[in-house]
């Protein structure tokens, strides 16, 4: 074998075996990953620019493990330095040995003072982004590396075969070029594209150790197949149908306003963000996925990724995905219900459980084990269904957050529910979404109720330009933006207005009077499908056991303060019984929070509500006649309960600016009826906006105009976040209170005080949980989400990782507690504080 001087270190022909130096192969099978996952992947191309580039990331993928080019490295597996050195005195093998020598970090300083360069120019950016493979962007500093760690000799050779390498991988994958070095900064998804090349290639299930008698050159390519296989069995690579448009998805269905716009105009595939506004109801999930499947069918994108505010929204958009997702991908596309439950999704478990071992010509939507095996992976599916702050995670200092990012450039980001967001929140979101549009990505955004500001805002955000599509913009709207200018469609169908029938009564802590009870019974016992909506979980609890009193009709409760095992069922029960599939004429009452109000598909025939901001209260409306075919004749109607006070007492807990609830009141004081769609733009800017009403006291406009200045703050701080050096983990917990602003719910784990035994139907030991609550699922099946309010008194519970242990006595099926609070829960009324006189 002819080997030049430098090649010669990599070769260990003086072993006997004939060897190449091991980092060659792994490195080797990385760039596999990599060149095939490009060649299959135009979205990936493009996101790394020129096809010149392209070799660049292969060049830069195979020195991602550089820092094993050393000997504190290899010292941690002694046998195999023995193996590589057999003649060499390894008896001050201890001294050598280094427990934080992290090789990432120490690749990337070794690039540096190899080439004698320490600061950071070009080459350093691009090494930076593979270096940080294990998950941390801080790796520039590496505490031991300055120092003597070895005799000269070896330290010597280290940077010999440090350089040897970077040769070979010149030769391997830069042949032809003339160029010393890049000359523009790495595309940001190299560092996510490294280290998902870097998982797979590490899992000896595809890529087998074998014996390295193959010169380096005719290796890779024996392992291009091994690369193939293992896209494919993991998830990440499926073909596309090419279906797309309202005709190839919705064959059945006749598009109609904004998903006629979606189907046919002829240069929205040209835009890369979509905000799409039309009333609840109106089947805007159906007009994104048409777009979406447009911009799939144009190999602008590889995969489709939904996002919701929520867990049960997620859950209720996963089911519907997954009769679409064969229509896009009909070789067995991957759908991943990503969030921190998802596993106990029942069909989502049944895709895991099927694996990518089916058949492909079968067609089902599917969801490799590969992609489950981690929260880091979760959004890499061709099809992901995820709660937003999966997606604000890419945007924060957190471990492998660049691997979220890079998941999110290859999809059709579709955001729901855009309306629903703080200023935090919405600050996260832009930061989100600029990453997505430097990626060449495309998005979609969703809302029935968004302010006129906001709109501006996404479009200024996404190419710079002040537009307006009008004061007051029309509605429904569908605004594109491109990199250099946004337009603006409307449909050319009439929207059908939509009246429905209001009235507002004053009464104690907006809660209902007796001739209220009555009316909700009378509804009810008509045959009608009856919402109660309550601001607080304690007003729901209220009034559900006093209907309940009154009347042996059917009344329902549902609440966010159940164990995740119950609230599931109750959920479940919910949509059979108030969802299109309900039978009319059955009367029955639900009394809900805010858990009914958003993306589940209800229907009602009458609501009663609580009083809050006019944007969240027309989503609550929106839940009634939501499907014609269940309601023959008549008008929907509602009647809001509201404070008499201006404060409005508990309900500022819920909604922290009483000017919106004060504007909200007066408007509904001044009607006795809401014609939508025309609502939606003119209550909202009346309510949201900088001026006063008719009427308004002066302290409510000084409320709102310091809720506005929070916002501001809010928006900054989480910039300033989004922009910090720090490096946080990404726990579920951890997750919930980055992506949050202000404190997050709380969450109790109730176990029997006698037995020290947990609540499930095993008994599982308490002991046995101790070490690590969050692996075990009957942790999560049993615990319940507090208030934030109530810290100060679980202050005094152990608390292991964030589980609160509350020690209970059983009493029935349900349980009660006296310490640190009074309390009782019941699989029905779910978690109550009870009152002393009680």
């Amino acid at each position: 074998m002819d080997l030049t001087e430098e090649m010669a270190l990599l070769y260990w022909g003086k072993t006997g075996e004939g060897s190449w130096h091991p980092l060659i192969y792994h490195s080797l099978d990385t760039v596999a990953v990599g060149q095939r996952w490009l060649g299959k992947s135009s979205s990936l191309r493009r996101a790394l620019g020129a096809d010149r580039l392209v070799s660049w990331a292969l060049f830069f993928l195979f020195l991602h493990d550089l820092g094993k080019a050393d000997v504190r490295f290899q010292a941690k597996a002694p046998d195999l330095l023995r193996k590589i050195y057999p003649t060499e005195e390894l008896s001050n093998l201890k001294k050598i040995q280094s427990r934080d020598y992290r090789h990432g970090p120490a690749g990337l300083q070794w690039f540096d003072r190899d080439r004698g360069m320490i600061y950071s120019d070009i080459p350093h950016l691009w090494m930076r982004a593979v270096a940080a493979h294990h998950g941390s962007l801080q790796i520039g500093s590496h505490r031991n590396l300055s120092r003597p760690y070895a005799p000269l000799l070896w330290q010597e050779r280290d940077r010999k075969t440090r350089q040897a390498l970077i040769t070979l991988a010149r030769g391997l994958f830069l042949p032809d070029t003339g160029e010393d070095w890049p000359d523009e900064e790495p595309p940001d998804g190299l560092y996510g594209l490294c280290s998902v090349c870097d998982w797979i290639a590490s899992n000896e299930t595809w890529f087998p150790h074998c014996p390295a008698t193959l010169s380096p050159r005719d290796y890779l390519p024996s392992r291009l197949e091994a690369a193939d296989r293992a896209l494919t069995e993991c998830g990440l690579v499926r073909s596309r149908s090419g279906l797309h448009g309202m005709s190839g998805l919705f064959p059945s269905r006749s598009p109609r306003g904004i998903q006629r716009i979606a189907s046919s105009d002829p240069g929205i595939a040209a835009s890369l963000l979509a905000v799409m506004e039309a009333p609840t109801g109106s089947g805007k999930t159906e007009a994104a996925l048409s777009l979406a499947s447009q911009w799939l069918a144009e190999d602008r994108a590889d995969s489709v990724l939904f996002a919701l505010p929520t867990q049960a929204t997620a859950n209720a958009m996963f089911d519907r995905l997954q009769k679409v997702a064969p229509l896009l991908f009909p070789e067995s596309a991957n759908v991943v219900l990503a969030h921190g439950k998802s596993r106990f999704n029942r069909g989502f478990q049944s895709l895991v459980e099927g694996g990518s071992s089916a058949p492909a010509e079968d067609g089902a939507a599917q969801c490799s084990k590969w992609l489950t095996a981690g929260k880091k992976r979760a959004l890499l599916g061709q099809i992901g269904v995820c709660t937003l702050d999966q997606i604000l995670l890419s945007a924060l200092p957190v471990r492998h957050g660049f691997v979220r990012s890079f998941a999110i450039s290859r999809s059709v980001l579709i955001v729901d529910e855009v309306h629903a967001y703080d200023s935090y929140m919405n600050g996260l979101m832009d930061d989100v979404l600029e990453q997505h549009r430097k990626a060449g990505g495309c998005a979609i955004l969703l809302s029935a109720t968004l302010q006129a500001r906001r709109l501006q805002e996404l479009l200024r955000n996404w190419n710079g330009k002040e537009v307006s599509p009008g004061d007051p913009a029309p509605y429904p709207l569908l605004s594109l933006a491109t990199a250099e200018e946004s337009r603006f469609l409307v449909p050319d169908d009439p929207t059908p207005e939509r009246t429905v029938h209001i009235s507002i009564l004053r009464s104690p802590e907006a809660l209902p009077d007796e001739s209220v009870y009555d009316g909700i019974i009378a509804e009810a016992a008509q045959g009608q499908a009856v919402a109660v909506i309550c601001n607080l979980v304690d007003h729901a609890q209220a009034v559900a056991e006093k209907l309940r009193k009154k009347t042996d009709l059917p009344v329902d409760l549902f609440h966010a303060r159940y164990t995740f095992e119950d609230r599931s069922r109750i959920e479940e029960a919910v949509v059979k019984n108030y969802g299109p599939d309900r039978t009319a004429g059955q009367g029955r009452i639900l009394v809900a929070t805010q858990v009914a109000e958003q993306s589940l598909d209800l229907d009602f025939d009458f609501m009663v509500s609580q009083l809050c901001p006019v944007d969240i209260l027309f989503q609550r409306l929106g839940r009634l006649h939501r499907h014609s075919a269940l309601h023959v004749d008549g008008l929907p109607r509602a009647l809001v309960l509201a404070s008499p006070e201006d404060d409005f007492g508990l309900h500022c807990l819920i909604y922290d600016n009483a000017a919106l609830l004060w504007r909200t009141r007066r408007l509904l004081e001044g009607t006795a009826s809401i014609l939508f769609p025309r609502a939606y733009r003119e209550w909202i800017e009346i309510v949201y906006g900088e001026s006063p009403c008719d009427g308004e006291p002066p302290s409510v406009s000084a409320t709102h105009e310091d809720w506005q200045n929070r916002q501001q703050g809010r928006n900054f701080a989480a910039h300033i976040l989004s922009g910090s050096a720090l490096d946080l983990s990404d726990t579920d917990e951890n997750a919930a209170g980055l992506t949050r602003d202000g404190e997050t719910s709380l969450t109790l784990l109730p176990y029997d005080g006698r037995s020290q035994d947990l609540l499930d139907d095993a008994g599982t030991a308490l002991d046995a949980i101790r070490h690590d609550p969050s692996s075990h699922e009957v942790v999560h099946l049993q615990s319940i989400a507090v208030p934030a309010s109530w810290k100060k008194y679980l202050a005094k519970l152990e608390n292991i990782d964030g589980f609160h242990l509350l020690p209970v006595t059983t009493e029935g099926e349900g349980w009660s507690a006296s310490v640190p609070l009074a309390l009782r829960y019941s699989p029905e009324r779910g978690l109550e504080r009870v009152r002393r006189q009680e």
